[in-house]
């Protein structure tokens, strides 16, 4: 399956076959070594790794409890590798770094958020998983990496200036069924009012990057996904590719989808958002405001209230004035 290389001076046991070549075994313990500071001794105690499980496909950097799950994260690897070179028609032929973090401090001390179950760093081919969360009966493992190492499949593939950040993003829950690492700040969706509402974002203010507050962030994600959807449900899988392999040639994105899609960008975003205001759009809008019209109507009926007491308060003095009068 793969082997092991200790990095820990109380565990001298290998699992699994070592290279042939001594030479190359120290120049890849080297390498991982290297990366284990920046990853694992700068931070605190429990985050100390011991082993460094490999296989052809992953590099899994791991606490010694974590064995079990490191060797899950290897075996699931191929599989996902094979379903993202279909689904995205790009080559994979990186091998990425995982960490699966133990618990929610460990992942923060190596670079998460409070909103996200894990993060991809493309530059690194890193993976980082939030295990404290996925390995709950609701977590998906598997799900997960698929969505983070489509981001590595996208980013090896493209240049950076050339795959917006809704395309990466939106990309990526679509290769992954739609989940994504993040994880709303609410259980409603925030899509069906905003684009009721006339407030969604612009494609081109999602470019570079998405909105830090909880509620923006959670719209970019959920745009990204619907529009990825979109233009799937529109033009089909095989165009999608098309647009990928177009970008990994070097064209931007407005020609990648005048050469792929035969369309403009702009006219696919306008297409789109027609298409979330249809039937039943004014409805979503009003849930949007139910709370400000709840709040309308009390103050209302405060109001109303606050008149109808100061009118018994008029007429209880005028009748105590004609009873005083001789």
């Amino acid at each position: 399956m793969g082997h092991y290389i200790q990095t820990g001076a109380a565990s001298k046991r290998v699992a699994g076959p070592r290279p042939d070549h001594a030479a190359r075994a120290s120049g890849t313990r080297f390498r991982l070594l290297a990366l284990l500071p920046v990853l694992w001794l700068a931070a605190a105690a429990p985050l100390r790794a011991d082993a460094v499980l490999q296989t052809p496909h992953v590099r899994i950097v791991h606490a010694p409890e974590s064995k079990h799950r490191a060797e899950r994260i290897a075996a699931m690897t191929p599989a996902i590798i094979a379903d993202l070179q279909r689904q995205l028609g790009l080559s994979f032929t990186i091998r990425p770094t995982v960490v699966p973090a133990p618990n929610r401090e460990a992942f923060y001390q190596l670079g998460g958020r409070p909103w996200f179950t894990a993060f991809a760093v493309p530059r690194k081919q890193l993976v980082v998983l939030d295990m404290s969360r996925l390995d709950r009966p609701a977590g998906d493992i598997y799900t997960t990496l698929k969505h983070e190492y489509a981001h590595l499949a996208l980013h090896q593939a493209i240049a950076r200036r050339r795959l917006p950040r809704w395309l990466d993003e939106g990309t990526a829950q679509w290769a992954s069924d739609g989940l994504s690492e993040y994880l709303p700040t609410t259980q409603r969706a925030l899509l069906p009012q905003a684009a009721a509402a006339g407030r969604l974002f612009d494609l081109d203010d999602l470019a570079e990057t998405f909105p830090e507050d909880g509620q923006g962030l959670q719209l970019a994600y959920e745009q990204s996904r619907s529009f990825v959807n979109y233009l799937v449900r529109r033009f089909g899988d095989d165009a999608l590719r098309l647009l990928l392999q177009s970008l990994s040639a070097g064209a931007s994105p407005r020609e990648a989808f005048e050469v792929s899609l035969d369309i403009r960008l702009a006219d696919v975003e306008a297409e789109w958002r027609e298409s979330l205001r249809g039937p039943g759009s004014w409805l979503a809008g009003l849930a949007g405001q139910v709370y400000g019209l709840l709040f309308f109507a009390a103050a209302l009926a405060t109001v109303g209230a606050y008149w109808r007491f100061r009118q018994r308060k008029r007429l209880y003095r005028a009748g105590e004035d004609e009873e005083d009068e001789p």
